[in-house]
């Protein structure tokens, strides 16, 4: 198996547009020459290898830290998020409260709160398959790869999500230091903000490429960085 491709949205550098990573496919030579004349062809890497090559400042750590995000589940703070994404949320709260006083404080009415987006974090991961369909690797695989006319497919997708666990927990905590700030006359600061996010708990919910909520974790430890 080998990556093809992976779509980051909302982690770090990466928004929710131009942000498909793509890698050359395992099977990619290049010729050399060996001891004779005649000339030779040689993969760069082993086919289960996907190498990260680029420029400074290209995308590289933040790539790896994404596969690493998506494997081990870690933890997830305000800083994890793209920064204009976690902004723009903070924005949209920050415009609803605008013009808010104390005494029509009890008068807000939360439908246009409860519209907001709830951070998300999303992963998209394309695997090839360039296994024998009957290994015991791919059979273990059996639940997430997909079969079309009775022929088993080359390609693996996931879509990986981050969600709020608890969402009204969530919604409390932004709804509670936005009218705060109400109350002292006063604005809510962006680090705020964030502060509710690092105290989030979100949990990893994966789908196939149906939508099907699906458990891969034989899937995901199989990917090593």
């Amino acid at each position: 198996m080998y990556l093809q491709s992976v779509q980051i949205t909302n982690f770090r550098k990466f928004g929710s547009k131009n942000n498909i990573v793509e890698f050359v496919q395992s099977d990619y030579k290049k010729t050399v020459k060996n001891n004779s004349d005649d000339p030779t062809s040689k993969s760069f890497v082993a086919c289960a290898t996907t190498l990260i090559i680029g420029k400074n400042n290209a995308g590289k750590t933040t790539v790896t830290k994404a596969l690493k995000q998506v494997i081990d589940n870690e933890k997830i703070f305000g800083s994890t998020f793209n920064l204009n994404y976690i902004k723009s949320l903070f924005d949209q709260y920050s415009k609803l409260f605008s013009g808010i006083t104390k005494e029509s404080l009890l008068e807000f009415k939360k439908d246009e709160f409860e519209k907001v987006e709830l951070p998300i974090m999303k992963f998209k991961l394309k695997v090839g398959l360039d296994t024998d369909p009957k290994s015991t690797s791919v059979q273990n695989l059996s639940n997430v790869i997909p079969i079309e006319d009775n022929k088993i497919q080359k390609v693996i997708v996931l879509e990986i999500k981050f969600i709020v666990s608890e969402d009204e927990k969530y919604k409390d905590k932004v709804y509670k230091i936005f009218s705060n700030a109400v109350k002292r006359k006063s604005k809510v600061k962006f680090n705020e903000f964030l502060r509710v996010i690092d105290t989030t708990k979100f949990s990893r919910h994966i789908y196939d490429i149906k939508g099907r909520v699906i458990n891969s974790a034989l899937f995901l430890s199989l990917i090593h960085i």
